[in-house]
């Protein structure tokens, strides 16, 4: 129901595109952990999470319409104080293009730990929904490591999945790392499958990045875009 409830409220009626803060909590109704994170709409409210939250932080700007967040320097990263989450924020205004777009600021927990997962979904009309999971940071970049199966999937399949990737023995501890928490990326897998199949309006999830941790310390998503039909 509450997913219901975000769907039929949340998306801009012409990018048909969900905001982080809706997505985060679509994620979080299907058991997806997530950074924490507040949502803001004034300086004197983004000092107040950054202390709240703990820093160092990221801030990002939330629009009124998709934009890559990086590309349009929509989002700082490793901010570790009040003044200088303030003087992001006097960034993000000072870019007209983006300033005009911007409809409050998303300040979340920086999470160093772990490594960076890309997990996502695409509904496509002729085979149905297709679920990814691969290696992100320089793996994605240099390696192009992805593994694809056709929801619904199984335990079986998110297993598979995981084993078919280059960067596999990093599950395993490689030269004396941690074993990183299979288990979690597994459910996360599953859980995304799930929410596809649950929702037929919703045509695409990006989670990039998902952190995965060591073994039982399990994983959280940190950032997150959902289009809907």
């Amino acid at each position: 129901k509450a997913v219901l409830k975000i769907i039929d409220n949340g998306p801009d009626l012409h990018t048909r595109t969900v905001n982080m803060d809706k997505g985060f909590k679509i994620l979080k109704a299907y058991g997806i952990p997530i950074a924490p994170y507040q949502v803001v709409k004034t300086k004197e409210e983004a000092s107040k999470a950054g202390k709240k939250l703990g820093f160092p932080v990221a801030v990002k700007a939330m629009t009124s319409e998709p934009i890559h967040k990086t590309e349009a320097g929509a989002v700082i990263l490793d901010i570790k104080s009040q003044a200088s989450l303030i003087d992001a924020l006097d960034r993000f205004q000072s870019l007209s293009d983006l300033s005009k777009k911007v409809t409050g600021y998303l300040v979340q927990k920086m999470i160093y730990d772990g490594i960076e997962i890309i997990l996502g979904a695409k509904r496509d009309p002729s085979f149905g929904v297709t679920v990814m999971v691969g290696l992100g940071g320089i793996f994605s970049e240099v390696l192009e490591d992805v593994s694809l199966r056709i929801a619904p999937l199984t335990m079986t399949d998110a297993t598979e999945m995981i084993e078919e990737l280059k960067g596999y023995k990093l599950f395993k501890g490689f030269r004396g790392r941690p074993q990183l928490d299979k288990e979690a990326l597994q459910q996360a897998i599953l859980r995304l499958s799930r929410l596809m199949s649950d929702f037929p309006v919703i045509q695409q999830v990006d989670i990039n990045p998902l952190k995965l941790f060591q073994r039982g310390k399990g994983c959280m998503a940190l950032d997150i875009r959902i289009e809907l039909e």
